[in-house]
């Protein structure tokens, strides 16, 4: 900690070069809502002791477990033991969404389930795969609009990373099928499949 001009500034000390070769000093200043910045040894304590929550969205068609089989069960066992070897505590949520409904329907219950299951001030993470990752983008965009009069929870400040696997950003050609006659008769026998299974 140090005093420059009667302002209290941490963090580490950069060097620049002046004009006359003289070495001047630029502190980093913590910001202004911050209890520990980041970069402090205080702050890393500090983000090392609260649990995080990792919540898992899975495609269209997906599922929570089907039988025996579960839809993220190896990433979940990953990311509780990269945790754990980081010194750190996680909760890890699988989000059970409607395997065929709109996004913004799917991005409401992924909001419902953060809402209720993210307890504490920890830092949220989201994890998509497919259409999941079309969910967690949309709950963090800055701008959600979920129609309705749904509100967005407090929740969705705490998201501090948002991780897609295999996402059709640019879209998809299989959406124009699901778009035909043929293409809701089979998303009704699939949906009613995982639903009932």
């Amino acid at each position: 900690v140090s005093r420059i001009r009667g302002r209290v500034v941490t963090g580490p000390t950069l060097v620049q070069a002046g004009r006359a070769g003289r070495k001047r000093k630029l502190f980093r200043r913590t910001p202004p809502n911050s209890v520990h910045a980041p970069w402090t040894r205080r702050g890393r304590l500090a983000a090392a002791r609260m649990t995080s929550d990792v919540f898992l969205s899975p495609g269209m068609f997906g599922f929570k477990s089907l039988g025996s089989y579960e839809y993220f069960g190896h990433i979940e066992a990953g990311i509780r033991r990269r945790f754990r070897d980081a010194g750190r505590t996680v909760r890890v949520h699988v989000v059970d969404v409607h395997p065929t409904s709109s996004i913004r329907r799917r991005a409401r219950r992924l909001l419902e389930a953060m809402d209720t299951l993210a307890r504490g001030d920890g830092p949220v993470h989201l994890v998509g795969h497919s259409t999941g990752g079309l969910d967690a983008r949309l709950v963090a965009s800055p701008t959600v609009s979920l129609g309705g009069e749904h509100r967005i929870p407090a929740v969705v400040g705490r998201v501090r990373s948002v991780t897609t696997m295999n996402t059709p950003h640019y879209g998809t050609p299989l959406a124009s099928f699901f778009a035909t006659v043929s293409g809701q008769r089979a998303l009704f026998a699939v949906s009613a499949l995982t639903v009932s299974v």
